[in-house]
């Protein structure tokens, strides 16, 4: 998902309302911009409600990502409420949105990538996105603590492993004819690199997709269709379920261990939320017909 910050402001909970879209924050333009759509950034950061729905924070120096914004209020999302396309608008800075919420902050747990409800990697949700704890120092009362937030009596266990339960990547597509589709490449140890197309297939290309802020993926591609990539193989034999928030949940094998090259560099082509005008037919014979290593 996109995630969202508040900045400039004078307390946590207002500020210029900026996204994180493949990498980079930007600002959202203030066209059609109301209380609903001030109602879902701040629920998405935790908090009940909305002060000021439309106030200046001054003027940001990177992207404009979103514009025309059209949420109905109910989405736990803003990539989920319509909006023009991303970087897609007729503003300027000046018009960029800010917002001030109102009540206090919930800070919400969960437990990501084990095998039941109640074992798992140890995520928070702090300004509108999930992150992981620091084992550093961890303790078997800090576990009881977030057993408790869970609703279970305590904890019977808990393990400093860092890659237990895998971690976030970050991720993004290249070499496409527009935002939507491209090469896929992971950022790992601070590089960009790859992903080979071994057992690739549509549920990989999905989590790719929502790790966008899109809905699903339309298509993918294996062979290098989008170029061969210059920097390292990060991933191989990626083996998604479909319902992982992120690709370094998934199974594979370890980071740069690989028997491929460059020429079997993967591609997705994602959907944005809202549109249905596909031919569905067409589109899972083309995955059907997608070799597989």
């Amino acid at each position: 998902m996109v995630p969202v910050r508040l900045v400039d402001g004078a307390s946590p909970n207002g500020g210029r309302v900026e996204v994180n879209y493949q990498g980079s924050w930007g600002t959202i333009c203030d066209d059609s911009w109301d209380i609903k759509d001030a109602t879902v950034v701040c629920r998405m950061l935790g908090y009940p409600g909305v002060s000021s729905a439309l106030m200046r924070f001054g003027e940001a120096t990177g992207d404009i990502i979103l514009d025309d914004v059209g949420c109905d209020g109910s989405e736990t999302h803003i990539a989920h409420c319509y909006h023009s396309g991303y970087e897609n608008h007729n503003c300027e800075h000046s018009g960029d949105v800010g917002i001030i919420c109102s009540g206090e902050a919930e800070l919400k747990v969960r437990l990501v990538d084990g095998p039941d409800e109640g074992q798992g990697r140890v995520e928070l949700f702090y300004f509108g996105s999930w992150g992981t704890v620091c084992y550093h120092g961890w303790t078997s009362s800090d576990s009881d603590v977030v057993c408790r937030m869970l609703g279970f009596l305590r904890a019977v266990a808990h393990t400093t492993y860092p890659s237990l339960y895998g971690h976030d990547l970050q991720v993004r597509l290249v070499g496409g004819r527009s935002d939507k589709e491209g090469r896929v490449e992971v950022l790992y140890l601070g590089t960009w690199g790859t992903v080979c197309d071994d057992n690739w297939d549509l549920s990989d290309a999905n989590v790719v997709c929502r790790m966008l802020g899109y809905e699903r993926a339309e298509n993918f591609s294996c062979c290098a269709a989008f170029g061969p990539g210059p920097g390292p193989i990060v991933l191989d034999e990626v083996e998604c379920e479909g319902t992982e928030a992120n690709i370094g949940h998934c199974r594979r094998s370890d980071y740069e261990t690989h028997d491929c090259d460059h020429s079997e560099d993967v591609g997705v082509l994602c959907i944005e939320h809202g549109n249905r005008n596909l031919n569905t037919t067409q589109n899972e014979t083309k995955q059907e017909q997608q070799p597989k290593h």
